[in-house]
Order: structure tokens, then sequence, then C-alpha cells
């Protein structure tokens, strides 16, 4: 429907989904951050300058817009625009995301393979004042790795045991299931606090990243450094700050 794909094109998207890599694409294996049988997810050839790491997710299937798109992918597409995007604030310590997604030329769409752009944004990045720049295979390959490695314990921390950490002592009757998880990622300063003493419903987890970080609960004490996590019961007094000499980053895994 409201197709615009010439007769006869070739789809370079769909030549990255096969594996194939020729002058009609370029686009390489190397770029690619995430698969599954539904998407598949890449760092973009050409890049914004103040915004590396852009990300394109497409269906495996060819099919050119929105119009088109089964309802089932829009599920799968959003699940994995979700994830990179947590990826990104791992990887790339970026202030924000962006996703955009285009149909049709007056939409810009310029590739007849429906995509999501997912973008890393920083705070004054001048983003739309920018101009896409052909990225050396490279430089992406980095930036791919960066962003798999953070996808991938992500991944672990949130959708994998958890108990491997050393929480089950705390994770009685807490649901893991992964569609009641809540994640974000947080940072703290040296000596900082990004709130006091609190309670709430369901279990807690704080996973390190970076840096040092004290974990405050009534009268107890753990610090954790990168790598290590620990798991409360969000009915306990509890808070946590930077105990390191850097500032410290972290995820905030919530079960309930």
């Amino acid at each position: 429907m409201y197709n615009h794909a010439p007769e006869n094109y070739v789809c370079p998207f769909c030549l990255l989904v096969q594996g194939i890599e020729n002058e009609r694409v370029h686009s390489v294996q190397s770029d690619i951050v995430y698969r599954d049988s539904a998407v598949t997810a890449f760092i973009s050839a050409h890049q914004w300058p103040h915004n590396h790491g852009n990300v394109i997710i497409v269906p495996n299937e060819h099919i050119e817009n929105i119009y088109d798109l089964p309802d089932h992918y829009a599920a799968d597409i959003h699940r994995a625009t979700k994830r990179l995007a947590m990826a990104m604030k791992v990887a790339y310590a970026c202030d924000g995301v962006s996703t955009r997604q285009h149909n049709e030329p007056a939409g810009n769409q310029d590739v007849w393979h429906y995509h999501v752009h997912v973008t890393p944004r920083y705070q004054d990045d001048q983003f739309y004042f920018g101009r896409r720049e052909l990225m050396p295979v490279a430089q992406r390959a980095r930036l791919a790795e960066k962003l798999a490695g953070s996808l991938e314990q992500l991944e672990h921390v949130t959708f994998s045991d958890i108990t491997a950490k050393g929480l089950s002592r705390y994770l009685v009757g807490a649901s893991l299931d992964p569609q009641k998880l809540r994640l974000h990622v947080s940072e703290v300063e040296p000596g900082g606090r990004p709130h006091g003493a609190h309670t709430h419903a369901g279990v807690e987890a704080f996973y390190v990243l970076e840096g040092q970080v004290t974990v405050e609960i009534e009268d107890e004490r753990y610090t954790l450094g990168p790598n290590e996590a620990l798991a409360l019961d969000g009915r306990r007094p509890h808070g946590i700050f930077g105990s390191g000499a850097t500032r410290a980053r972290y995820l905030v895994i919530i079960a309930q």
C-alpha cells in the first residue's frame, strides 16, 4: 500500500539480513548488533556528526512501509527498540535517545524497506542541524562491539538468572518475569545521594557498571564495584550513595 519502490528494486537491507555484501549495500555483517527470528538491528553506515552509534532496526521480511507492516512485527520491533535504547544509555552514556521512522518520499524515506532509527542524543547536540556522513567500516565495528556488549550485559542482568549474582536470599516471592521487571540507568557523583532512605513494594536490585556505590539498608552497608550487584526487599528502608573517587553508573532493577 502506498508503495514507491521501483520495479526490480534491490533492497540493501534485505541483502544485509541475508548476509550478502556487495557494491549495492554500504552495511556489512560487522555492523549488526542484534538479530532474532523477526528483526535485525545494525549500526547505520551513515552517522550524524555528534550522535555516533545510530542504529537501524528492520524486519527480516521485506516490508516497504508502516502501511504494510503486520501487527505482530510492530511488537517485535518496539521490543528491540526498547532494549537497544537501554543499551545505548550504558554503552554511550548518552543523555537521551530519539526514535524515528519515515514513510514515502514526503516522509523522508530513502530505503524502501521499513526501518526504525534509534539514535543516542546529548544535551545541545544540534542533531537537527547536522548532516549524515558515511562512517568507515572499522569505526562502525567498534561502535557495534561496544553496543552489543552492553546489550548482552543488560540481557544477562534483566532477563537471565539474577540469582547467579548472589541475590537469591532477597528474591523469595519476587516475580522474575521479564515483562514485570522495570530497569533504568542512574549516575551518582562521589558523595552524592540520588535519594534518601525510602521504601516501596517489590524487590529492588542494583548492578554497578562503573565506579563504586554503597547501598544502605537500615543499619547495614554494602559497598559495590563494577559488575557487582545487590538486591533487597523494597519494604526495608534503603538508600544509595557514591562512595568512590569518580562518578558511578549503575542499573536499578525493580521486580514486583
